[in-house]
């Protein structure tokens, strides 16, 4: 991080044990000084709060279970709490200048929730919180005084909006607005639910319904990537497109799942394969016991990660799942662990804590136990695999292995490879031809609603396919 005459003032190590350590200097002439020390499960992420690189803010855990929004002397490392919450982490601190304090802290316990820190919060707030319902916010700009800021704002989960504010005049005037086709085809309510686990445990999810559809609807349970990630409320085109072709989602944050605290996220460590597929199953079961959905009419997905969740939870000896729709998964953990990005170095040991450690005797073993690759014999159902042909994180080969055992085991199989895509999907072609293949692929196997015929998305296969046999 640097400071405003642009020389480096905070730094971070990672010692051979795990520790990440933070440094800091007041100038170029002062030698680094440690200020914090984190072990692999602590998160810290500092922001520049004045001018000069000396005065802090940060979203930190250090010595608490719930990310906390603090400020932080560099010299003592003394850690003062502004905002926390006892149920969640702060997810996000919006702040409308990068070198004065946070204006607005974001805390998403099921719906967001924005906590007011200065006078122009307060009047933030007030301009974008002006009806009645849920808003997710974001800011894609601001001027240099902070005075004048472009967000996109998405109220009750219907796409965004994008309005200018003048903080000083208190003003809100619309930018641009969704095209009147999307505006009127949104047709779905995300809530916030949970269930109980097999041994106890709480699992938080959000829950999608197409509006005003009668119980059971076959439905789609979403598992996130990571497995240090979460999700949270707010407009998302997936599940926006599927609820308009009838299916319910239930988009599951698994134990191990950041946001929920420390305790939470330790509860995965070592269980892929065990409790954190557990909970895939139990999502499953609890939409079959409150009547949501019903038996043969269930699907599971997930990308990276999640997909990973996904392929397992087709090994269920009940068969609850009769479909599964896998993207850029990981399948072949011992290989994964082996082959992790570069850029994972500063949390390669919350990783090592998720999975284990590939150099350590035992663990390969373990991790080959459960990994979707190795238990092909044990799946059944309908599969729809995609992958991206330069995925640098998992490599589409463990999509390409995975796609040839179903195959030689006799397991109904669709796969997709996007030449030019990496690890998630950027061209709107292969994003709506993979979107057609989830239409045609849901209706066949679980009876959804579908399109006859889509000639742009047959357009674009078209145009994806011959754009790289003519190499360009």
């Amino acid at each position: 991080m640097l400071n405003e005459a642009q020389v480096p003032c905070v730094r971070v190590e990672l010692a051979a044990s795990g520790i990440r350590r933070y440094l800091h200097r007041s100038d170029a002439d002062t030698p680094w000084q440690e200020m914090a020390a984190l072990e692999p499960d602590d998160t810290m992420v500092i922001w520049r709060t004045d001018r000069s690189g000396n005065a802090f803010e940060a979203l930190s855990n250090r010595q608490r279970d719930k990310i906390a929004l603090v400020s932080l002397d560099p010299v003592t490392g003394k850690e003062t709490v502004l905002v926390e919450d006892g149920n969640v982490d702060v997810s996000d601190v919006l702040r409308f200048t990068p070198t004065e304090p946070a204006d607005v802290a974001v805390i998403r316990d099921g719906y967001p929730r924005y906590q007011t820190l200065s006078e122009r919060g307060t009047i933030f707030t007030g301009l974008v919180l002006d009806r009645d319902g849920h808003a997710d916010i974001q800011i894609s700009g601001s001027s240099k005084d902070g005075s004048l800021l472009t967000v996109a704002i998405s109220y009750d989960e219907r796409p965004y909006q994008h309005y200018l504010l003048n903080l000083a005049d208190k003003s809100k005037t619309l930018l641009s607005a969704p095209a009147e086709k999307l505006k009127s085809s949104y047709s779905a309510v995300t809530k916030p639910v949970s269930f109980t686990a097999g041994d106890g445990e709480e699992i938080p999810a959000l829950l999608t319904l197409p509006a005003d559809a009668p119980h059971p609807v076959p439905t789609v349970v979403m598992a996130h990537g990571g497995p240090a990630r979460h999700d949270s409320w707010g407009y998302n085109i997936e599940k926006s497109f599927l609820a308009s072709r009838g299916y319910g989602i239930l988009s599951v944050n698994y134990r191990g799942s950041t946001g929920f605290g420390k305790r939470y996220q330790s509860l995965g460590y070592r269980q892929f394969g065990r409790k954190m597929q557990d909970d895939i199953a139990d999502a499953g079961r609890w939409l079959l016991a409150q009547g949501i959905a019903a038996e043969g009419k269930l699907a599971v997905a997930g990308e990276s990660y999640g997909g990973f969740m996904a392929a397992l939870a087709m090994a269920s000896d009940d068969r609850l799942f009769s479909a599964a729709i896998i993207d850029y998964a990981i399948l072949d953990l011992p290989y994964q662990m082996q082959n992790n990005p570069v850029g994972w170095g500063l949390f390669l040991g919350q990783v090592i804590r998720y999975f284990g450690n590939p150099d350590d005797p035992g663990d390969p073993t373990q991790m080959q136990e459960f990994s979707p690759l190795h238990n092909v014999e044990k799946l059944r159902g309908s599969f729809l695999l995609t992958a991206g042909m330069e995925d640098p994180v998992v490599g589409c080969q463990q999509t390409q292995a995975f796609e040839k055992a179903l195959r030689k085991a006799g397991l109904d199989v669709t796969a997709l490879y996007f030449h030019r895509e990496g690890h998630g999907y950027a061209g709107w072609q292969t994003k709506l031809v993979r979107a057609r293949e989830i239409e045609l692929f849901l209706s066949r196997k679980l009876g959804g609603k579908a399109k006859k015929i889509d000639p742009l998305a047959l357009l674009s296969k078209h145009w994806i396919q011959g754009r790289f046999v003519n190499g360009q």
